[in-house]
């Protein structure tokens, strides 16, 4: 009974029963009963320096930099060793350990020469208030010391917001992108997705929970991962039992994963149950957890006083020796080690420390160059400089007809004796008639059409979200279904060119957050990625709102990390009531680093956010994502209403060669110099405006020009417009949204300086409301009838 006592009492507790598979619980029986241990010299010794040298790292910040919230690893030292092991494992078979943490413990991760070796001189310059990123006139904001991040040929820990968990997600996604996501002709290079926890975050945090569920899905999985769980048993100031119900931090999310309990003070136990854990995940493709248990030396900072709220607690902690000086202890016992070489080491570490603060003391910092996570983006230009970046060319993204035709048809095409439903066969066959004809090209279509053309240009295109195989309006139908067995098929992957880009579309589990944290992971993978999310209703973006506010719309800004992440949110008043509406522009423009006043404007703003009127303009924004030079975040606004509406169909000399995306869309049926007012609208409310203007008799009147690009602001096409019209008295924004929404709060200060003095910029829409949309149909029905009497009332 003394080994089994040994193995299932000791250090280390093993949940394993709850394994589905009797083959894993074996497994596992197995591997723990039959190891042996037998406790080196050198091994005892690497241990020491590795927790020593972190220790010294504290110490020497609190002594020399004491104002500064450091966030330190001690009391939880272990998690070095056990992400040392990871390592190692890793190596052995050429593998990349992708790495996602909040901010404790991050300083010494980052500087480990066991882990990412970030060299000390930069965290010091970090330290001493110099930036980590180019001082490039405002391009970048930087980020606080807790965020920094880095990557080497076998580790890259990415950058993480203030929001615990948000990486989470992120680094699942961006571990996915490089496995599966490269060139069909690239092996794919199966990382290593590891992710620490804090204790609190990880039962506190729904994202865990949502990031977890992805682990086994189809377009999500990556083999598992290793979680790590460093248990303070604190958050903040609440004691575990203050935050959560569960006896064990693991009990709410651990699913199918292997699971260890580990004291944090047993450092060979650490390793040893982290080895069984890697192993396990690598036989078994499977979540693996460890639970940490360990302490925080210090408050939530160095700077709280953790007696306050924690008397009992940091009584005891006080009270334990570090865990360097533990295993320090039993060295010079077992005589392995002496005092005069532990002061020699202790010189030395805090020598070199020394050193790079006195050299970043007596000569300037140079302005550090822009990181990279991935040699991909090392030949990727940034955003250019411009004075006015609505005056540059549009970027050319029109492909020729015989192409955009041969696209048409494989986007179709099914297997042979493959059963298509015999409704779709004949939408799919309209389809395929309207390219081929030249007319009546719907957005369905113009989408497969841009996301096929991309494929065969070597680009990845992966659309995510939730029923958006099928589409929520039932407009896409990317994904074919067998009427007779339920096989699937996704046409636009099985392009009949070797060099082809992969294509995926991928029902995404009910969840928005993760989901997008993922797609944000993946659009970092690789310049060539264009990843796109889909909201089943514009306004669902809300509950990812952390990963839009912390990556999508600042990640650049704070990071130096561009990426392509594309958002499709349906937007459009129908009547559908408060939620179901609105996609919150005005939310979205509020992202937006567009100055107000033109004259300040110096870069291409952080977001691109569209409200594409056509089919056309569609399908040249979705192809200008990889087309144009660099990486930008993009929003369309896409509508319900505009799917299928022949209004809004194109032709296919409007995709053909040479042509663009247009910002602005001026008014061609009527002639500039007889117009008398002059509306201006973004999105499907054009049409509504359209229709009503016909309907008072005044198509010769009033012109209607249509603003498509929200961010950048188009100003120098629509001062082109604005000029063309000499005789115009009135000038009008229109809207569908009310007034405290949509583009108008954005819009006034910006267009209103393209006007005259004499000439002011009228705003003609809903009242404000605490709502988007009213919910009663009749009412809703007098309220769009008012307002569009008003947009023609100067």
């Amino acid at each position: 009974m003394d080994p089994l006592y040994q193995v299932y009492c000791g250090n280390t507790g093993w949940e394993f029963m709850h394994l589905e598979s009797e083959k894993e619980r074996e497994w596992v029986a197995s591997q723990l009963e039959s190891a042996s241990r037998e406790e080196g010299e050198q091994e005892m010794i690497r241990r020491w320096k590795t927790v020593r040298r972190s220790e010294i790292l504290d110490k020497w910040i609190g002594k020399k930099f004491p104002q500064v919230k450091r966030y330190s690893l001690e009391g939880a030292e272990a998690l070095l060793l056990g992400l040392g092991t990871i390592a190692s494992s890793a190596a052995t078979t050429q593998r990349q350990v992708i790495l996602s943490m909040p901010h404790r413990g991050r300083l010494n991760v980052l500087t480990s020469p066991d882990l990412l070796q970030f060299p000390s001189s930069s965290l010091i310059a970090k330290l001493s208030g110099y930036p980590f990123l180019p001082t490039d006139e405002g391009r970048y904001t930087d980020d606080v010391l807790s965020h920094l991040f880095a990557s080497t040929d076998r580790m890259t820990l990415l950058p993480n917001p203030s929001q615990l968990e948000a990486a989470t997600p992120v680094g699942q996604g961006y571990a996915y992108g490089l496995s599966h996501l490269a060139s069909k002709s690239t092996p794919p290079s199966n990382p290593l997705n590891v992710t620490i926890h804090g204790d609190a975050a990880f039962t506190g945090q729904g994202v865990v929970a949502e990031s977890v569920n992805m682990a086994s899905l189809k377009g999500y999985g990556v083999r598992g991962s290793i979680r790590v769980i460093v248990n303070n048993q604190v958050g903040f100031t609440a004691e575990a039992r203050e935050g959560r119900s569960s006896r064990y931090v693991t009990d709410n999310v651990k699913a199918g994963a292997l699971v260890a309990h580990v004291n944090g003070d047993a450092p060979s136990d650490v390793e040893a149950a982290m080895q069984v854990l890697v192993d396990f995940r690598e036989k078994f493709g499977k979540d693996v957890i460890m639970d940490l248990v360990t302490y925080r030396r210090w408050g939530h900072n160095e700077l709280d006083e953790p007696f306050y709220t924690n008397p009992r607690m940091y009584k005891r902690i006080r009270e334990t020796k570090t865990l360097s000086s533990q295993i320090q202890s039993e060295l010079l016992s077992s005589s392995y080690i002496s005092e005069s070489e532990i002061r020699a080491f202790d010189t030395e570490e805090t020598s070199k420390l020394d050193e790079a603060l006195s050299s970043i003391s007596s000569s300037p910092v140079t302005s550090p160059h822009l990181p990279h996570l991935n040699n991909a983006w090392r030949t990727h230009t940034v955003a250019p400089m411009e004075q006015d970046p609505s005056s540059a060319k549009q970027q050319v993204t029109g492909v020729a007809k015989e192409e955009l035709v041969e696209v048409a048809r494989e986007s179709i095409k099914a297997p042979d004796a493959f059963a298509v439903h015999p409704r779709l066969e004949k939408i799919l066959a309209k389809r395929l008639q309207a390219v081929e004809e030249g007319e009546g090209i719907d957005f369905a279509t113009a989408e497969a059409l841009a996301f096929g053309t991309l494929v065969k240009d070597g680009y990845a295109v992966r659309v995510s979200g939730q029923d958006c195989g099928r589409g929520t309006f039932s407009q896409r139908h990317a994904v074919l279904r067998d009427q007779n067995n339920g096989d699937s098929f996704l046409p636009l992957d099985h392009l009949n060119q070797t060099d082809a880009g992969r294509f995926e579309v991928i029902n995404s589990p009910l969840s928005e957050y993760a989901v997008l944290g993922f797609e944000q992971g993946v659009a970092w993978s690789s310049p060539d990625v264009l990843p796109i999310w889909e909201a089943q209703f514009g306004d669902f973006f809300t509950g990812a709102q952390i990963t839009i506010d912390t990556y999508f719309a600042s990640g650049e800004a704070k990071w130096g990390l561009p990426s392509a992440l594309t958002l499709l949110l349906p937007h459009g008043y129908d009547g559908a009531g408060s939620e179901h509406s609105s996609a919150r522009i005005e939310r979205f423009l509020q992202l937006s680093s567009e100055p107000i006043r033109r004259a300040e404007r110096k870069w291409v703003p952080n977001v691109s956010l569209v409200n594409a009127s056509t089919a056309a303009q569609y399908f040249h924004v979705l192809r200008r994502q990889m087309k144009q030079p660099y990486r930008r975040p993009l929003a369309v606004f896409t509508h319900k209403a505009l799917l299928r509406s022949p209004v809004a169909c194109s032709s296919l000399v409007d995709m053909a060669e040479g042509t663009s995306f247009q910002p602005v869309i001026d008014d061609s049926t009527i002639k500039s110099a007889d117009a008398s007012a002059v509306l201006f609208v973004s999105g499907q409310w054009y049409y509504q405006l359209l229709k009503a203007r016909k309907e008072r008799g005044l198509d010769a009147k009033v012109a209607i020009v249509r603003v498509e690009e929200l961010s950048p602001f188009p100003y120098s096409q629509l001062e082109q417009v604005i000029k063309k019209y000499t005789q115009a008295t009135s000038f009008v924004w229109a809207q569908e949204e009310p007034e405290n929404a949509g583009a108008w709060t954005f819009v006034q200060p910006r267009l209103s300086q393209l006007l005259q003095d004499n000439q002011t910029l009228l705003y003609r829409g809903r009242e404000a409301l605490p709502v988007p949309a009213k919910s009663l149909g009749n009412r809703f029905k007098e309220e769009a009838g008012r307002v569009l009497e008003d947009a023609f009332t100067f």
